[in-house]
């Protein structure tokens, strides 16, 4: 039986995200609405490519916010391993098992927000918000590091996992 041990939701609330995606998807929902208002306004333009432009452009500025909104991590420990979901980029979880786990630690300094690949093809980075995580290091010498607001609490959730 598949049991989840720990679980932790997070989402991108960094103020300098919010400065640089609200702008540009007001500035696309403008150029979009202006454009599709002028075809509306104007019989004499080439119409076609103005609306379709338009509705393009306006499409874009909601996809910035939608992406604002519905960008999340997702961590969970079960008993049969380690779950992660970047949501919209990924749809399901990503299952690794942590039987062959070397060693886990609390780590920090990540950087970055993402997906990332900064060990030369020998690891991953999951991180959405702040700089701590947890580190893990597999027997085969691939690393994962997992932004977490929560690490203590994941590396203790991961030992339970792998005691029983």
């Amino acid at each position: 039986m598949n049991i989840e041990v720990y679980r932790e939701d997070q989402k991108a609330r960094q103020w300098w995200w919010f400065l640089i995606i609200i702008p540009i998807s007001v500035l696309c929902l403008w150029i979009g609405f202006t454009m599709i208002r002028q075809y509306f306004a104007d019989e004499f333009l080439s119409g076609m490519v103005l609306l379709i432009g338009g509705i393009i452009i306006f499409a874009v500025g909601v996809g910035f916010l939608w992406l604002l909104y519905a960008e999340k991590l997702t961590i969970e420990v079960r008993t049969d391993g380690l779950y992660i979901r970047y949501y919209p980029f990924q749809l399901s979880f990503r299952k690794i098992p942590l039987d062959k786990l070397k060693s886990h630690k609390v780590r920090n300094d990540i950087m970055g927000l993402g997906i990332g690949y900064p060990f030369r093809g020998r690891g991953k980075v999951y991180n959405i918000s702040g700089n701590r995580g947890l580190q893990l290091d597999f027997v085969d010498g691939k690393r994962l590091l997992i932004g977490s607001q929560k690490p203590e609490e994941l590396a203790n959730a991961i030992d339970i996992v792998l005691k029983k």
